[in-house]
Order: C-alpha cells, then structure tokens, then sequence
C-alpha cells in the first residue's frame, strides 16, 4: 500500500516539472534517452570500420569510398552528440532553476503554515530541500537512459553473434564454432541443394541460435551471481552507532583539542597535556579497528572464494568461444568482430548490472518523491483547518475584532509539554501543570519567577506559538482552537490573534540580506505591503514611521553613526567561496575576508534594533497584546529603563505582559503580578499584597534588593521585605 501511494506522487513530480517548460521538459527527456543508445551506436559504427578495414587488408583491395563513408559517419556521429550535449547542458540547468524556486516556494509555504507545536513534531517535520524533486525527477529520467542502454547493447549482442562473414557469406559467429558454415555457404551457393542439405541447413541454423543463446545467457549469469553474492543495506532500514568506549574517548579528546568552541577552557585550565596524553591512552586500548561505515564493512567478504568465482564467470564467454575454437577447429572468424564482440559483452555486463542494481534506486527515488510531496502536504492540510477555523469563527459571530482596550486572558487548570517529551505522562515533564489565573483587559502584568519556572512556555502560550497539552485559554472569553465555536459578540481566530499580538524577546534575530530599516520594518509586514503598492509617497512614510520606531526602541542614535545608516546589511548572504581550504596571505584573502563579511554590532544594539522592529508594530492599532520577555538582558540599566517607560507609555488599549528577572522598577505599575515555581502558579496580587505574605515573591524580590542594602542594616529578608517594601516606589 505504501509502495502504491508513493507511485502515486511520479505523475504529479512529472507534471508540476513539465509545467514549468514544457518544451526543456521534451529536451530533458530526449537526452536522456538518446543517451542510453549512444554508447551501442558509436561501438557499433566502430565495428564497421574495422571490418572494412580488416576486410581489404585481407584481400589486398580496401574498398575507399566505403572506409571513408563509414569514417564520416562515425566523425558525424561524434560532433551530432557533442552539438546535441552541448545544447542540453545550455537548457537543462533553466529548468534545474525553474524547479529549484517552484520546489523552494512550495516548502516554504509550507514552513510558514506550520506552528510551533506542529513544527516540533517529528511525523510533520519538513526535512525536504527545494532540490529533491528535481534529482529525483533526474532519477527517473536515468531510467529511461537504464531501458534504453539495456535495449541496444542486447540488439548490438545480437547483431555480432548472428552478423555475416566479412566476405558477404551468410555466416554466424557462432556457426564458425558449430560447423554449419559450410552449409550455409552451400546453400548460398548453389540453388540446388537435395531435401537432405536443406534438413542439415535448418539444424545448422538451429543450431546457431542456441549458441547465441548460451552466450547471452553467459553474459548475464555474472551480473545475477553478482548480485547474489553481494552484500548491501540498500534495501534495509538500520540505524548504526559507535559502541568502542575507546573509540569515543579518543574522538572527544580530539573534539576538545581542534575545537574553537572549547580553546579558552582549554588554554585557561591548562588542559592540554592532559588531553594529550587521555588521547594516547584512549588509541593504544582501542588497538587495531575498521572504520568503515556499516555499507561498506557489510560488503567485505569473509573469504576470496566469491572473488574468484566472479572473476571466471566473468570470462565465460571468451572461455566459451576458446573451447569451441578447440572442439570446431575452425579459422573463419575474424579477430576484429571476435575483440569488439569481447567489448560488446562486456558493455551488456555491466548494462545488465545496472538494471540490477536501478531495483534499489528506484524504492529510493520514490521515497524521495514521497518526503517532498508529503512536506508540501503540510501546507494544503494547515491551509484546510485554516480555512475551516475561520469560516466556523464567522459562522459564529460576524463582529469585528478591533477594540479600544486590551485582551482579557483567562487560564483554565493548563497543562503544557512540549512535543518532545509529549509521550512522557509524569508531572515532572511538564513545563506548566495545573495553571489557572485570569489577567482583566488593559492590565499592566508582570510575571515572575525563577530559571525553570516556566516563565517562558507560558510566553508561548500566551502568544498562540504551542497549544496547551491540557485545559483551556480563553481571549475574550474564547478558545480560539476550539473545533466548535459558540456564538458570542467576540470572537479571535488563530491568525486574528496572532496579528494583534506583539512579541519582544531577546533572542530576536536580525534577518540575512536585510537592511536596518528593513528588519525594523518587518515589524510590521501588512504596513510595508501597502507602503509598497503605493509608490513614492507610502515610501516616504514607511521611512518615516521607521525612524520614529528606531527611536523608541533606542536605536536611532547608533544607526545614524554606522557608514551606511539605515541602508546598511548588518547580515549577508554568504555565497562566496575559495578553491583552496586555506588561502595564502595576501590581498586575494584580503578581498575574500571582505566580501560578505558579518558587520560587527553588539548585544546591546542588536536588541536596541529589536525593540524598534516592536515598536514599528506597536504603532498598528490593531495590536492589543504585548508580550516583553527578557527584552533587555544585553542592555545597560538606563537603556532597560528608557525602553520600559516606552513600552509603558504605549499601553493605552493593549494588555501588557512583561517577563523579567530584574522587575523592581515595574512592578510598582503592575496591575497584577504572577510567581510562578517548578511549573506551577503559586500566587498573584499587586506588589504590595505580594509583598505583605511574605511568599515566593518577597523572597525573590528580597535577594535582587539585597544587593543595594547596606549590610549593617539587613537584619533578616523579612526586614529586608519590609524595608523594601515601604520604597516601593522609588525606581
């Protein structure tokens, strides 16, 4: 069933390819099947060559107007293949190209249908590259070139086996060996031959093809028992490791001496004669050992006997025709028919070995087509649930989204594990476990809690990027993954939440190939899609915007002092590449050092520019859900203050959540707080409620203030807390 489904895809890879030219597609083709007849063609003009010329040598009179015709055609069969190769390689890497963006633009279509949840999964990962279609459509084609080669170099066979005498006699090859020559020349010869030379006529005859059928099935017994002797894995699915303690020590020990990521704790812990000598130690306990890869160690035989039988079957059927010389006594045959028949066999051998062996590039080739084909899938199916999420939200309410105040967000006994450790049903997997609390609209929240506490998984949930593993997030009173909708006045679809939601982290990237104005204007992508269909006029006001938002964000400053400004590509594409592993010094490595080369910027500018990408869609008004997690961990105090005052005076409709290990100058504005520990939620309230239990918070916020507490003072943490808590509101 499997093997079925996977053919289904080889007419839909034919068709998107052919569609994409349909007449490179015909040439595509035509290569390769002209190919498969070219090695035959070209052995058999050879062949008419020797034979004229062996032929008047023989007899002291050449035939010149056929030795040179037969030449020319040969010289024209050369110079038609290499026009005719010539013009492929010219067309043949247009539609490589074509196939490349249609293949590339499918999959990353499919990539952006993904989320995080699905992405994660292993059975809808997408592990295709835009170029797999294509080799394997180039597979396929091979085949007709397998078919084609097959085809004419047993047509070829069989032409040399059964071809006449030169001097014009109807005489086999073979019938040199068998005897029948001179019956045949009879019966050439004279037109009166008795009823009894006619019956040793049809048995010489007879005779003949038996023999050519003893060496064709000669030529093949090598590839069959070949195969049979083989050892492959071509066909198995395995999995192989290194299991030789010792030989994984000697590589770590390697690993630790050439790597970069390891030379400062090496050359600070003065490590290296230790690793030196644990190397040595390591390779003389692993003693002699193959390090093949497990193909080519399967294929090792255990004795020279299969050898040695390969290599007489492989001379069989010369072996054959010296037997038949000896028996027959026969000197008809000519050495030039008899070294290119030699050649013709063993051309048919190794055709024959590639039909054997196209068996198992085929399953693999079809596998191929199936992974691309099932990555693409994940788009039409995520395209589908799309679809049918948002006509169930419109059937449920037609109201608009757009509201002049925040989101209110309720969670209901959430549960959360991240795909990876989905199957792992214990408490201790999850990130989040049993997770209720409720943020009203327009509220300022400030979420608190040690490393591992799952501050960040609940930033994931909260901005649409996993689904909780169990319970329930309501956005205004809705679950937006709900299969079944109920009507209200308000509703959010998956895509609607995500578009008025504003996520600020600090492992923002900067994206390859983009100016700085451009990764700042990404942030918001529907604005730069208008600016760019409204010509120069949009232009100016997208360049506007981004500048206001570089602002904000802390960054306008530092881009006016780069060279380029805002036109300046922090991160290239690299795509240049030398021919040596390491070039000399001098000014070709000076020219290669610089092209493409990475513009240095440091942590604190680089989230400086994320924080402007945040604004820039923090000026949508249809954002009404920041989320600010860890944004400034590269940054100094007064930046850090500076974009939290931004982001708080651009609250105004929007429900801000803020995650942050240094929260002592916000949450003083905090409408409510949220501790979280080990994966629970262990208590809320504004500062000073937290404060005056005396819990988790108060011990967390103590330890960040006894840093600024005169020791003479600091009597206990609870002392601590409440001195604390009385400058509450000092920033």
């Amino acid at each position: 069933m499997k093997f079925q489904l996977e053919r289904t895809h080889i007419p839909r890879l034919v068709t998107d390819v052919y569609l994409l030219g349909p007449g490179l597609f015909w040439i595509l083709a035509l290569n390769y099947s002209l190919t498969g007849f070219e090695g035959a063609m070209l052995l058999w003009l050879n062949n008419r060559v020797m034979t004229l010329i062996e032929t008047g040598i023989a007899s002291s009179n050449p035939d010149g107007p056929a030795i040179l015709r037969a030449v020319l055609y040969r010289i024209a069969a050369v110079a038609a293949i290499a026009v005719w190769r010539w013009f492929s390689s010219r067309t043949q890497p247009i539609l490589k190209g074509r196939a490349k963006l249609y293949f590339q633009e499918r999959l990353m279509n499919a990539h952006l249908s993904q989320d995080m949840s699905h992405y994660r999964e292993a059975s809808s990962s997408i592990d295709a590259s835009p170029m797999n279609g294509w080799y394997a459509l180039l597979n396929l084609m091979s085949s007709l070139d397998v078919i084609f080669s097959t085809v004419s170099s047993l047509m070829l066979l069989a032409n040399l086996v059964l071809k006449p005498t030169a001097s014009g006699d109807s005489v086999s090859l073979l019938s040199v060996f068998t005897g029948t020559d001179t019956l045949m020349k009879n019966s050439t010869g004279n037109a009166t031959t008795d009823a009894g030379s006619s019956g040793e006529l049809a048995s010489g005859g007879a005779a003949s093809m038996a023999n050519s059928l003893i060496v064709i099935a000669l030529c093949v017994t090598w590839p069959l028992v070949s195969r049979m002797l083989r050892h492959e894995l071509d066909d198995t699915t395995y999995i192989a490791h290194v299991n030789n303690k010792h030989y994984l020590r000697a590589e770590s020990f390697h690993g630790l001496a050439i790597s970069s990521s390891y030379k400062r704790e090496v050359i600070s812990g003065t490590m290296s004669e230790y690793i030196r000598r644990e190397h040595e130690k390591a390779r003389a306990l692993l003693g002699p050992f193959s390090d093949d890869y497990p193909f080519e160690a399967v294929r090792q035989q255990s004795n020279p006997f299969g050898a040695i039988v390969l290599g007489v079957l492989d001379d069989l059927p010369l072996i054959y025709y010296a037997i038949s010389a000896v028996v027959y006594r026969q000197s008809g045959l000519s050495l030039s028919s008899l070294a290119m028949l030699h050649e013709t066999l063993g051309i048919t051998r190794n055709t024959l070995e590639r039909v054997l062996m196209e068996r198992t590039s085929f399953r693999e080739n079809l596998k191929q087509i199936r992974s691309v084909y099932r990555d693409l899938e994940v788009q039409d199916k995520a395209g589908a649930e799309s679809v049918e999420g948002d006509e169930g939200a419109q059937k449920a309410t037609g109201s608009d989204t757009s509201q002049s105040k925040g989101v209110g967000i309720e969670l209901r006994n959430v549960t959360f594990r991240y795909p990876s450790s989905a199957d792992d049903a214990s408490s201790s997997s999850a990130a989040l476990r049993d997770v209720t609390f409720t943020l009203p609209p327009s509220s300022l929240v400030v979420i608190v809690g040690a490393n591992g506490s799952g501050k960040s998984s609940l930033v994931n949930l909260l901005c649409n990027l996993h689904r909780p593993t169990a319970g329930t997030i309501l956005f205004d009173g809705v679950d937006p993954h709900a299969t079944d909708i109920s009507t209200g006045a308000r509703f959010w679809t998956t895509e609607d939440l995500q578009k008025a939601t504003t996520l600020l982290t600090q492992s923002h990237s900067l994206f390859p190939a983009f100016t700085i104005l451009e990764n700042i204007a990404i942030g918001d992508p529907e604005f730069c899609l208008d600016c760019a269909e409204g010509g120069a006029a949009s232009r100016t006001h997208l360049v506007e915007r981004v500048h206001e938002a570089a602002r904000l964000g802390g960054a306008l400053e530092f881009i006016r002092k780069r060279e380029k400004g805002f036109d300046e590509v922090i991160h290239p594409v690299t795509t240049s590449f030398s021919s040596n592993y390491s070039l000399a010094e001098g000014p070709l490595k000076e020219m290669y050092d610089k092209l493409e080369a990475w513009k240095d910027i440091s942590g604190g500018e680089q989230q400086r520019l994320a924080a402007a990408r945040t604004f820039m869609r923090l000026m949508n008004p249809r954002t009404r859900l920041v989320v600010v997690d860890e944004p400034s961990s590269a940054m100094d105090p007064l930046g850090e203050f500076e974009l939290f005052e931004q982001l708080r005076a651009m609250r105004q409709g929007k429900t801000m959540v803020f995650v942050t290990h240094r929260f002592g100058h916000l949450t003083k504005y905090a409408d409510v707080i949220l501790c979280l520990k080990s994966g629970e939620f262990v208590e809320s309230g504004t500062h000073q409620e937290l404060m005056a239990k005396g819990g988790e918070y108060s011990k967390l916020y103590a330890v960040q203030a006894r840093a600024f507490t005169d020791p003479a003072t600091e009597v206990d943490s609870g002392h601590v807390a409440g001195t604390l808590n009385d400058s509450a509101d000092e920033p």
